[in-house]
């Protein structure tokens, strides 16, 4: 496992990353028609993103915040990912859908970062979105597909959870064909899934239910999420 150290990661924020980060602009697809800069916004969406958690997580919020409120500003102010566009590019239905899903999650995450709320709006958008991607793919890519989503199932538990949309998490989970969790209880995928499962049944957060998310965040945030780059997650 790559070894990580929150000490080392800050001064690097602070002496490259930080000013990196802020100076980010999107930027046009040069020589292409225009629905590929459509396309390309939303992988750069997604980058900043994942760069301001990193930066909030290694206690640069501060210094980053003003940039978070462009970005939601720069995002509310372009259209969602379209199915018209995506085609015209030569990229299929499941593309688009996965776009779509990535594009209201990083909205919905950024609102989170910038003004500390949910922003529930965008991120049931986004856990609906997610469980098209399942429940519409395509004969021919659906495999692929459910692959997928098993390879990143702690994402898309997680993206239910902070929905408030449980019954959305263990859909996907069930549908793709994940089996019963045999990693220890602190691990994503096993608290995730339990936490989905608590939150149908007894509806709300207890103390149990948040001494075990502490456990988990501190048995794999460092371990896990930052040193794989798991920070959106």
């Amino acid at each position: 496992m790559i070894s990580f150290d929150p000490v080392r990661s800050r001064a690097f924020w602070l002496r490259t990353r930080l000013h990196y980060t802020i100076s980010q602009e999107p930027v046009a697809v040069v020589g292409k028609p225009p629905g590929f800069t459509h396309v390309a916004y939303h992988a750069y969406a997604e980058m900043q993103v994942a760069n301001f958690s990193h930066g909030y997580l290694c206690g640069l919020s501060k210094e980053l915040r003003a940039t978070v409120e462009k970005h939601i500003a720069w995002m509310e102010s372009q259209p969602e990912p379209d199915r018209g566009v995506y085609a015209e590019c030569g990229l299929n239905t499941e593309m688009w859908r996965e776009a779509l899903f990535s594009w209201r999650l990083s909205l919905g995450l950024c609102k989170w970062l910038g003004h500390g709320d949910r922003a529930f709006g965008n991120l049931t958008a986004a856990a609906a979105t997610d469980w098209q991607v399942v429940a519409l793919a395509d004969a021919d890519v659906a495999a692929d597909v459910r692959a997928g989503r098993r390879n990143e199932m702690s994402l898309h538990l997680a993206t239910a959870l902070a929905a408030d949309a449980p019954l959305l998490g263990l859909r996907i989970y069930e549908t793709v064909g994940m089996k019963s969790p045999m990693e220890p209880a602190t691990s994503p995928v096993r608290f995730g899934h339990w936490a989905c499962r608590q939150l149908i049944r007894h509806g709300k957060r207890g103390e149990s239910f948040v001494a075990d998310g502490k456990a988990m965040l501190t048995a794999n945030l460092v371990p896990v999420f930052l040193a794989s780059g798991g920070t959106i997650e």
